[in-house]
């Protein structure tokens, strides 16, 4: 088997390449073998009607070297969009391959509103279920939950918290359920490590920079229990939020507010903003989930729009998507997810959860606790 350096950005949808083991000119000549259809080479050998790796490569080569507007025309369906950048080198006044790059960004661009659209659908079904429960995003970033919400708590409100998961059926479900906190426990601390080393080394390339005003990194690490069954009660120490994990100038994060005491509508609000990223990083592709089987699933495609991206006809509605439970943010102050200069539909989307914010149980267990 050929060995091809291709790997799935799930970010964008699409695949990209590693450009430091091959030449670009290698990849699309690998990438086009290896995807392209048994017609495409059929039609240019008439005369055969199955081709090993070695003939379709040679057949690839050829096209390739001899004319670039007719490969765009044979094989300009498989590329990706790293591949156009070869065919804009030395062909500036070639109006034939200018027409295919076009019409190949077109394309591509075109796919990726279809995997955004897909994985939108994907989220509304994923909310319908435990995906996105409290549970189990906190099972999948302990330490962001521990500094966004978990820190706020009260002793007695993260030891209620913790035990209103623990199933009271079967042994069976109370020995799942302590796996799962067992491997909670070992992500947080595997993520709490990362943070340290990501801020020395940043502290060892910056080293004549004045870093004193800069709000610490929170480190906590939990010490797992030690008998089965046994829950220890959480710490009272602060725990800043993460420069790494979280916006350094988040609001929280200033220094007239590292210890201070938040009341219920500011909690709800961090709360409000762990789903936000929660919701941010499946929709960009971050979450360890089976993307491959959301993005090449045409049954996400809405039937009743094919060519719109989903996403900006949900926002330029008055009202959310029907039967999707939200609560309302009074407050005027927006806190985005992202701070990119140009907000796409996914930036679109995460700054209106903060007004129109997806919700479960713990919103009114922190209430009632």
């Amino acid at each position: 088997m050929m060995d091809t350096v291709m790997m799935e950005d799930h970010q964008l949808g699409v695949q990209t390449i590693d450009k430091n083991s091959k030449t670009l000119r290698e990849h699309i000549i690998d990438h086009v073998v290896l995807k392209a259809s048994d017609s495409d080479f059929k039609n240019q050998q008439k005369d055969q009607s199955e081709f090993s790796l070695e003939e379709r490569r040679k057949i690839t080569e050829d096209i390739l070297n001899n004319s670039h507007s007719k490969f765009l025309y044979i094989f300009g369906e498989y590329l990706i969009e790293d591949h156009l950048e070869y065919f804009k080198s030395g062909n500036y006044d070639n109006y034939e391959i200018h027409f295919h790059l076009h019409r190949l960004s077109r394309l591509i661009n075109s796919k990726k509103v279809i995997c955004k659209n897909r994985r939108y659908q994907a989220m509304l079904e994923l909310l319908k279920g435990d995906y996105f429960s409290d549970n189990e995003m906190r099972n999948r970033e302990p330490l962001l939950w521990e500094q966004l919400v978990g820190q706020y708590l009260t002793e007695e409100e993260k030891f209620n918290y913790d035990n209103q998961y623990l199933p009271q059926n079967s042994l069976t479900e109370v020995l799942l359920e302590q796996i799962d906190r067992d491997n909670r426990d070992d992500l947080k601390r595997k993520q709490q490590m990362e943070e340290i080393h990501e801020v020395e080394e940043e502290d060892d390339n910056n080293d004549s920079n004045d870093n004193s005003n800069k709000p610490s990194t929170a480190m906590e690490v939990h010490t797992p229990s030690a008998f089965w069954g046994e829950y220890s009660k959480p710490k009272i120490e602060t725990v800043k939020i993460g420069k790494r994990r979280w916006k350094e100038d988040h609001f929280l994060n200033l220094e007239q507010c590292n210890n201070k005491e938040l009341n219920e509508n500011e909690r709800l609000l961090l709360l409000n903003e762990f789903k936000s990223h929660m919701i941010h990083k499946f929709l960009s592709g971050e979450e360890d989930y089976d993307y491959n089987n959301v993005d090449n699933n045409p049954e996400y495609d809405n039937l009743h729009i094919k060519s719109i991206d989903e996403e900006d006809k949900y926002f330029d509605s008055e009202s959310p998507i029907e039967g999707t439970p939200v609560i309302q943010d009074d407050s005027d102050t927006e806190h985005p997810i992202e701070s990119d200069d140009e907000e796409d539909g996914l930036d679109t989307y995460m700054n209106m959860l903060k007004k129109n914010e997806i919700t479960d149980s713990v919103t009114n267990k922190l209430k009632n606790l």
